[in-house]
């Protein structure tokens, strides 16, 4: 028989969606996700950016959310600003709604010809239970 002891690290244990996986190599929006439910006390969003090609001033990226998926009205949830690195960007919106429908925007590539990344959303009362 064997135990085990031990506890969990100050920083808490988020369970999220993927919202997009791969490369991107222009500026555009990304294709929406569905979350399945909107939530109503903000998100964390996580982009981990693999790889950048070319040589990058500042890589600009939206978090956007909207009621239908056409994405009429969208609206900005947070932007992860002029990033230049590969590694992990942290997004916290802090309080209000979340919407159901999901999307990156790339509203500027700073330079480079691409980069690779995963965007993972964290939204409490719909990944998070």
């Amino acid at each position: 028989l064997i135990t085990l002891q031990g506890a969990w690290s100050a920083n808490p244990v988020r369970r999220g969606y993927t919202l997009q996986n791969g490369v991107i190599s222009a500026v555009a929006s990304q294709v929406a996700q569905d979350f399945g439910a909107a939530g109503s006390a903000g998100c964390t969003a996580y982009l981990f950016v693999r790889a950048i090609a070319g040589v990058s001033t500042g890589i600009t990226v939206q978090l956007q959310g909207a009621t239908a998926l056409a994405f009429g009205t969208p609206v900005t949830l947070g932007t992860w600003t002029n990033f230049t690195t590969v590694g992990c960007k942290v997004l916290t919106v802090a309080s209000g709604t979340v919407h159901r429908y999901l999307r990156l925007n790339v509203t500027g590539l700073g330079g480079a010809t691409s980069f690779t990344m995963c965007a993972v959303v964290c939204v409490p009362g719909v990944t998070e239970q």
